[in-house]
């Protein structure tokens, strides 16, 4: 796929009946989950979802999370009215994927959900071409970034998974943002809007750090492009692999399992030190 590499985990829904702890509002025609407030710390996380929306796994819990245990304003914007990019049930999946049915399928469908995944293929294409950066930068530079400053946030980090790690690189550009974390990035994103890796990296001009699954690109692994090339700008970078994690877990992964709950969790600690060290919160 455009966005996730094959055999990334699947969509996720949100738990059920989620006592979220904020609400949704909108602003200037952009709908958002707000959540925190900044009055005390006068910093804020913007937060950018993966290709599935806000409603994407456990989004909204971690946004509320980030909001209570840093004493920040949180915002996660809705990029995709629809609730996520069209086809977008078929993330991660791989043709000889068919082949293989799960325990609620049988073999003899294959070949109905082998149709079905390549009629869904052009719509997620479409949809992820359709947001370019150059299509997201006015809201981002002229909605998001003043809504966060009219409520009190001076200091803002960005924190995006999947699709959201591509949109934090690309916000990490603007001045008005101190850092950014960036959990299982889509960086083959980057091939669809026809971007030269290396230039989205030299672009960056604040601390960041990169949560990645064994799945994602050697760029942004340990010792991979996006430290050299930061760390060359004597720019803060930090790249951590967790090797037995599939792509999407740490928003979408099953927390049944005691190895994925472990370090779904240790991502999210990462992220919030991130953001204590980078927004300079007072976090006790």
């Amino acid at each position: 796929m455009a966005c996730c590499p094959d055999g990334a985990l699947p969509s996720a829904p949100a738990p059920a009946a989620p006592d979220c702890a904020g609400e949704m509002q909108v602003v200037d025609g952009v709908q958002m989950y707000v959540v925190g407030s900044a009055t005390d710390s006068g910093a804020a996380v913007l937060v950018a979802h993966d290709v599935f929306g806000i409603s994407s796994g456990r989004t909204l819990q971690i946004c509320d999370g980030i909001a209570a245990d840093l004493g920040v304003l949180v915002v996660a914007p809705v990029f995709w009215p629809n609730g996520g990019m069209a086809g977008g049930e078929w993330v991660g999946t791989g043709v000889g994927d068919f082949a293989v049915p799960t325990e609620k399928q049988s073999l003899w469908t294959a070949p109905l959900r082998l149709a079905r995944w390549f009629l869904g293929l052009p719509f997620f294409m479409r949809d992820c071409s359709r947001l370019p950066w150059s299509e997201l930068q006015p809201t981002f530079e002229n909605v998001l970034l003043p809504a966060l400053r009219a409520r009190g946030a001076g200091k803002i980090g960005l924190l995006g998974f999947c699709w959201g790690g591509w949109f934090v690189l690309h916000g990490s550009a603007d001045d008005g943002v101190r850092c950014g974390v960036s959990c299982h990035p889509g960086m083959d994103l980057t091939m669809l809007h026809g971007e030269r890796r290396e230039d989205l990296f030299r672009g960056v001009k604040c601390p960041q750090l990169f949560l990645s699954s064994y799945q994602e690109a050697a760029d942004v692994k340990p010792g991979g492009m996006a430290e050299v090339v930061l760390r060359g700008k004597d720019l803060p970078c930090e790249a951590v692999e967790y090797p037995q994690m599939r792509h999407g877990w740490v928003n979408r992964g099953m927390l049944e399992d005691p190895e994925v709950a472990r370090e779904a969790a240790d991502a999210i600690k990462r992220a919030k030190a991130w953001f204590t060290q980078h927004l300079e919160l007072s976090v006790t």
